[in-house]
């Protein structure tokens, strides 16, 4: 768990243009994911960012992440969308052969279709604590999103990023 601290080894999905779905988590403005066909499903994309904690060498701590930030690509806007973050329950998949449940965390819409950058803030209702067994507590935080008109020329999402506070 150590040697994942930018880009872990997650999922993620789209209905269309799967593959670049990478570019979103890529830290390079300049590459972007765009749909190419309206799936009519619950969400266009989904994304898993980051693990709820870190090993600080003696048990599991959270990590202090205040947020997400959702950023178009460069002369471009983002487009009017809905999503949700998801705590999607850490499970070891060695042991326990089920796909993890999912946890709504808060849900958050842009409905102006003007905007260059979405703050998603951390909401305060959700305590985190210490945990000493991996995966008892432990969440990877998931984005889900989904795009509420056909997109423009103008519309374009180069990245998606996890806000830390420092340790």
């Amino acid at each position: 768990m150590e040697a994942y601290h930018s880009h872990p080894p997650f999922l993620y999905g789209a209905w269309s243009s799967e593959k670049e779905i990478p570019n979103l988590l890529d830290g390079n403005p300049n590459t972007f994911w765009k749909r190419t066909e309206n799936p009519n499903q619950d969400f266009d994309f989904f994304l898993e960012m980051k693990l709820s904690h870190y090993w600080d060498g003696s048990a599991f701590s959270p990590f202090p992440i205040s947020g997400w930030e959702i950023h178009a690509c460069p002369g471009k806007t983002l487009p009017a969308f809905k999503g949700n973050i998801l705590l999607r329950e850490a499970i070891n998949v060695d042991k326990e052969l089920r796909l993890p449940e999912d946890e709504i965390l808060s849900s958050f819409e842009d409905t102006t279709g003007k905007s260059e950058h979405f703050l998603i803030p951390m909401p305060k209702t959700k305590v985190w604590e210490r945990v000493e067994e991996y995966p008892k507590g432990i969440y990877i935080y998931t984005i889900t999103v989904k795009f509420l008109q056909e997109l423009s020329a103008n519309d374009c999402i180069s990245e998606i990023t996890t806000k830390e506070t420092h340790l």
